[in-house]
């Protein structure tokens, strides 16, 4: 992490959040969690976001398994396919839109981005 510091930025790879933060970031994490659900880890994310705060979230959106199978062609994982899309494909982009809005965040972009991934940027409002 040293080649990433930078003053007033921490990196922090956490399972507990603590402190508040100008912005948080979650790149493909939220459907790898087992301990919590995605619904309480945005309302955690939520509460330690400064007013005015930015929360960044790239993940999977559901698709069909004709195209999640395309997608993960190349990954050379040897876990069950039928497994591998259930943990995948949890939510659609409008679903996930939701969780963030009940989460008490303002959207401020969300798009699709290549293969099966969203892009969502979200505010805490003063």
């Amino acid at each position: 992490q040293e080649k990433y510091k930078r003053k007033n930025l921490e990196i922090k790879n956490t399972r507990k959040i603590s402190g508040d933060y100008d912005a948080i970031s979650s790149i493909k994490v939220l459907h790898e969690i087992k301990t919590t659900t995605p619904e309480k880890m945005l309302k955690d994310f939520y509460k330690h976001l400064n007013p005015g705060g930015l929360l960044f979230i790239k993940e999977f959106y559901k698709t069909s398994k004709k195209q999640f199978r395309e997608y993960i062609k190349n990954w050379g994982s040897k876990k069950d396919f039928n497994a591998q899309y259930a943990e995948h494909n949890k939510w659609s982009i409008k679903q996930f839109k939701l969780m963030c809005i009940n989460a008490g965040f303002k959207t401020l972009k969300l798009a699709k981005g290549k293969q099966n991934l969203f892009y969502y940027v979200g505010t805490k409002e003063n």
